[in-house]
This record gives C-alpha cells, structure tokens and sequence, in this order.
C-alpha cells in the first residue's frame, strides 16, 4: 500500500483492489515454472539498466529481468495488463511491447556478446499466464518472429 500511495493512489477501494490483485498475480507467478527458473538461476538480475549507442542513436531502458542457467542469458519482460484473451500481433500495444523487447534483446547482445532467450510475460490473461517469444530474424530488416503463446497455468 505504501508504493500505492507514493504513486498518488489514495482511494481506499483501488488501495485494497490493487493490492488484493497484486497478490493474486505474484501467487500465480509463484506457481509457475517460470518462478523456479528465474529463482535457482546462476545469476539473476532484475529491474537492470542499460545504456548503449547504436551510430547516432543512444538508447537507455531497463530491463525486468535478464538471467542466466547453464551458460544460457534469458530475458522476461512482465507485462500486468489484464487481458480477456492474449493480444494479438496486429494490436498497437502488443506491437509497442515487442519493439521493447526487441530493444533489449539488441542491447543486451551487444552488451553480454550473447544473444539471450527473450519472452514477453503476459501475467493476466483471463486469470493465468501467457509467454510469448520474442526473437530478431535474421532477415536484414530486424524484424519480429512472435512465437504462439503459451498459456501454463491459470488461476480465476
């Protein structure tokens, strides 16, 4: 409630309903393999910053999380949209979360010299998790393949 009201959120009802949902999403987490993964990892590092110029180009953002398990980089953006079914590819907002996603999977490339495994993590849709792989092709116009989510667990 204290991050709530520092954010400027005062109402009584949205405190308790926003917290009431938080929790919910974080336990539903919980019971996903995803939280397993990113918890006995190697290294592990969240709400990471990163700088890096591309020819004239600076570009800083901050990345949810970014971990390593067996030699391998994977990279998780949570995204807490709550979504009646997963969006699709074609929705402006979906399309603004892969270029992001795409933003860090060039960044941290050229940062770590590895390229990481990228998911988009949709933590509510219609009560239960959605991951959506995110990945550069190889085409010469740094266009998006978006993988079919993957619903894993739900939880009403």
């Amino acid at each position: 409630q204290a991050k709530a009201r520092g954010l400027g959120v005062t109402d009584a009802r949205e405190l308790k309903g926003g917290v009431s949902r938080a929790k919910t999403v974080l336990r539903r987490f919980r019971q996903h393999p995803l939280w397993t993964d990113i918890d006995t990892a190697d290294i592990r590092q969240h709400e990471t910053p990163y700088s890096w110029q591309d020819g004239d180009l600076i570009e800083q953002g901050v990345i949810d999380v970014l971990y390593r398990r067996a030699g391998r980089w994977n990279l998780i953006d949570f995204k807490t949209d709550r979504l009646k079914d997963p969006y699709k590819p074609a929705d402006e907002k979906y399309i603004t979360y892969v270029k992001q996603v795409r933003n860090y999977l060039r960044a941290t490339s050229v940062l770590l010299g590895a390229t990481p495994t990228a998911y988009l993590c949709l933590l509510d849709v219609a009560g239960a998790i959605v991951l959506e792989p995110v990945s550069i092709t190889d085409n010469g116009e740094g266009l998006i393949e978006i993988g079919e989510g993957l619903t894993v667990i739900g939880e009403g």
